[in-house]
């Protein structure tokens, strides 16, 4: 069982994200839980991101080849969430962090200064 209280005594590290589909992108928010700080810093105040370019079979063969416990569950909506704990916590940050960097990502017109990602 997956620990979901990130103020609890256990270690190993969590990282729960939410994907939504907008366009062909995705905007992902992560709940506040333990994330390298590479990443926290690429997130918005409000903990989201947007627009991120994912490609969730590239995880798929991540997971399979490093035995990782990477839960995906996706909804009719297209909403796909991911939870990992810890080696999987860290290999999906890896992803996450690899996505961010490869593709090009516009800033988002309607966000407002404290909403602008960091990633500098």
């Amino acid at each position: 069982m997956i620990n979901l209280d990130p103020t609890s005594s256990d270690s190993r590290p969590y990282l729960n994200l939410l994907c939504t589909p907008v366009g062909d992108a995705w905007r992902v928010f992560t709940a506040p839980t333990w994330m390298p700080d590479y990443l926290r810093r690429c997130f918005s105040d409000c903990g989201d991101i947007y627009p991120v370019y994912l490609d969730f079979e590239d995880l798929d063969r991540i997971t399979v080849k490093r035995k990782l416990e990477i839960e995906r569950t996706t909804n009719p909506h297209g909403i796909v969430e991911l939870l990992a704990h810890g080696n999987g916590a860290r290999e999906l940050a890896i992803w996450l962090a690899n996505a961010f960097s490869s593709g090009f990502r516009a800033e988002d017109p309607t966000a407002t200064q404290s909403q602008k990602p960091n990633v500098g």
